[in-house]
């Protein structure tokens, strides 16, 4: 038994696969560059992002918080310690000018908020 409608759509693939790679053969195509510049078919566009410079820390704003509330104005620690306690670690990562990568870790110490 045969499926005509199967069949339809996968002629209609072929036709499309052979569209794709047509187009793909005419940007290849050395008539089509301009003044013989090397062909970029993908590139990537990368629009408010990071670089690999930029520093993020307490100085420029980065501030994180946790908190174990009973909801009143007693400031004692709510939780045993013996539960254990939240670390922070600040990792860091890059590489230098000469193309060696470098990488950090270090333990951000706590403190205790205030309103300031």
């Amino acid at each position: 038994m045969t499926s005509y409608s199967g069949l339809f759509m996968s002629i209609v693939l072929f036709v499309l696969v052979c569209v794709f790679a047509s187009v793909k053969v005419e940007i290849l195509n050395k008539e089509y560059r301009v003044q013989d510049e090397p062909i970029k078919i993908m590139t990537t566009t990368q629009q408010r992002a990071y670089l690999p410079t930029d520093t993020f820390s307490f100085e420029n704003g980065l501030n994180i918080a946790v908190a174990f509330t009973a909801y009143d104005n007693d400031e004692s620690f709510l939780l045993d310690p013996s539960y254990g306690e939240i670390i922070f670690h600040a990792y860091s990562w890059g590489e230098t000018p000469e193309g060696a990568v470098w990488s950090t870790h270090e333990r951000i110490e706590s403190s205790v908020c205030t309103d300031e």
